[in-house]
């Protein structure tokens, strides 16, 4: 299995770019500890890439937020949960898609999951290392993406909800 090196600045312009292209709005780099959290609720869109690379991209952000972002993508305030089901699994696609983009080939990106929705909860991705998780303040709620590689070496690795530690 083949090693990648990836950067935060990677990874920071990645979304800074989809989220340029899909809301036309600026996304900064927020300090963990730095971003309020709205409510106890968050999302995580989780998606595995396989091939010369082995990992998995990790998007998460507030509930409040994945709701802002269903609307905008979808252009409307009446939504169903499962339009903020798909948004997330979208958006996590698309940065999957363009991490993807970095990495060596041939690489496969799986169906993107919905992994988790609701508060204090943890994510386990089993032998896999987190190499980058980059936090971003978007219309003023957290939201992170983290790159985990897969390491036979490591057998779980714990992600906490953005709830449960306060968006760090």
């Amino acid at each position: 299995m083949a090693k990648t090196n990836l950067s935060p600045d990677d990874v920071c312009e990645l979304l800074q770019g989809i989220w340029q292209t899909v809301f036309s709005i600026p996304l900064p780099p927020a300090t963990p500890g730095a971003i309020a959290v709205a409510d106890q609720r968050s999302v995580a869109g989780c998606i595995q890439i396989t091939g010369s690379w082995e990992g998995a991209a990790v998007l998460r952000c507030s509930a409040t937020l994945a709701q802002k972002l269903a609307a905008a993508m979808l252009g409307t305030e009446q939504l169903e949960h499962n339009d903020v089901v798909d948004a997330m699994g979208e958006l996590t696609n698309l940065a999957a898609g363009a991490l993807q983009t970095l990495l060596v080939v041939p690489s496969e990106l799986t169906p993107p999951t919905v992994v988790v929705e609701g508060s204090d909860y943890s994510v386990f991705l089993p032998g896999s290392a987190p190499i980058i998780e980059q936090w971003f303040d978007c219309w003023s709620e957290p939201l992170s993406f983290a790159v985990f590689e897969s390491n036979r070496c490591i057998r779980t690795v714990e992600l906490s909800s953005v709830a449960s530690n306060n968006g760090g």
